[in-house]
């Protein structure tokens, strides 16, 4: 169970907040080459919020502590998680910048190339971070990404710490943590970035079962994320696969990473064990697959990842 009784169900998501632009295409792009795109989709996004989204789906109370520009988009993006049930409280305006922006192409088989532009979370300071934490709500679970500036993920790592919050830290975009990050419980990872942290090569579950010593080096659990083989938790000095979920038809995979950590931060807020919030995770990741964006538009609903499912490929990275 993370957290006491006044912070159970109750999560805090700190992280970036983008406006999406996303282009269906034929194909991703080559250098130096232009493609002609079939579809255009102008959306909420960046891992924080997308995350907090999903989190709220999954049956948490989120708050989100992040930064928008005092735009347009700006008001997009807050109206937005206000209209999802995320509360807005932390969320900082900032005079004179621009909105976080991401362009994202998506090709006919799901796959993505991303380009994000930070404008706000990189003007948001390490004492406006402080600021905001002070008047935080209590949290059972607190969880990162490395989209923002290491010392604002640095100022919200502690205060989970000084708070007994339970950690969560989703390792992407690849940071090499240190400090209190070793605090993280879980720390999530897709495979990319766990042969990043562990220093040798991982591809599928095996070589995370190989390789899980090195992976606690760094954190008190770990969930690595694999695609169309599911996940495989590391904890308690043992190795658990979470086989994927069939998807009939794969989509768009941009978000299914977000939706996978916050559906797990959340079920863990609500007190479940880190397996089952890893399947709940895998589950949902697969609803948002077969949707082009990256939140999938209807709600992600609690049920049980089915038993004997054959893994194929659930587009969770």
């Amino acid at each position: 169970m993370a957290g006491s009784d006044d912070s159970r169900g109750r999560l805090l998501v700190a992280g970036a907040i983008h406006i999406d632009e996303s282009f269906r295409v034929p194909r991703l792009p080559a250098a130096g080459e232009t493609v002609i795109a079939t579809a255009l989709a102008r959306s909420l996004g960046g891992k924080a919020a997308n995350q907090a989204i999903a989190a709220r789906r999954a049956g948490a109370a989120v708050t989100l502590l992040g930064a928008v520009g005092d735009d347009a988009d700006g008001t997009q993006a807050t109206d937005e998680l206000a209209a999802r049930d995320v509360s807005t409280t932390l969320i900082q305006r900032l005079p004179g910048a621009r909105t976080d922006r991401a362009v994202i192409f998506v090709d006919p088989a799901g796959e993505n190339a991303i380009v994000v532009h930070p404008v706000a979370a990189e003007a948001l300071d390490q004492a406006a971070v402080a600021r905001a934490l002070s008047v935080a709500p209590r949290a059972g679970v607190v969880l990162v990404q490395g989209e923002v500036p290491p010392d604002n993920n640095l100022e919200v790592v502690a205060h989970a710490v000084e708070t007994g919050a339970r950690l969560v830290v989703n390792l992407a975009p690849f940071f090499p943590p240190s400090g209190p990050f070793a605090q993280a419980d879980p720390m999530i990872l897709n495979e990319v970035e766990a042969a990043e942290l562990a220093g040798a090569a991982i591809s599928g579950p095996a070589d995370v079962v190989t390789h899980a010593s090195l992976l606690l080096r760094h954190c008190q659990s770990a969930v690595v994320t694999l695609g169309g083989e599911g996940a495989v938790v590391v904890a308690a000095g043992k190795a658990t696969h979470v086989p994927a979920v069939r998807v009939a038809e794969i989509v768009d995979t941009t978000g299914a990473g977000d939706t996978f950590a916050g559906t797990l931060a959340a079920r863990l807020a609500l007190g479940d064990d880190l397996i089952t919030a890893a399947s709940q995770g895998v589950l949902a990741a697969s609803r948002t697959v077969g949707h082009f964006g990256p939140i999938a538009p209807d709600p992600i609903t609690e049920a049980a990842v089915p038993e004997g499912v054959v893994p194929t490929r659930s587009g969770v990275k």
